[in-house]
């Protein structure tokens, strides 16, 4: 048996800096994160790119930035794809904009 949790398995807490926080479960894979439509998770952030970010599912989550103006962080960290684990925050290098947190059952 795979150690991979199954899609649906792993949510998103997402703050807000001007609105109550929410949770949005992972659905899919790719799973797209920015201002854009036609994202899943859809940040009302001009400051954050259209297509920021993916959560991708391979032999686990992982999160990827997908042109982030000003990068995509993990715990303080700039990255350009790295696997999440439960507990981690991602920011977008901008002061007083959304902060996520992954959260997984596995």
């Amino acid at each position: 048996m795979s150690d991979v949790p199954i899609i649906g398995d792993a949510l998103l807490e997402i703050v807000a800096p001007d609105k109550p926080s929410r949770s949005v479960r992972i659905n899919q894979s790719p799973f797209l994160i920015g201002r854009g439509s036609g994202n899943q998770l859809q940040l009302s952030d001009g400051r954050i790119s259209r297509t920021a970010a993916a959560i991708l599912i391979e032999d686990g989550y992982y999160i990827e930035d997908r042109g982030q103006r000003d990068g995509m962080f993990l715990g303080g960290k700039k990255i350009i794809k790295q696997p999440l684990h439960d507990g981690d925050i991602i920011t977008f290098g901008l002061d007083g904009s959304y902060q996520i947190t992954f959260r997984t059952s596995a």
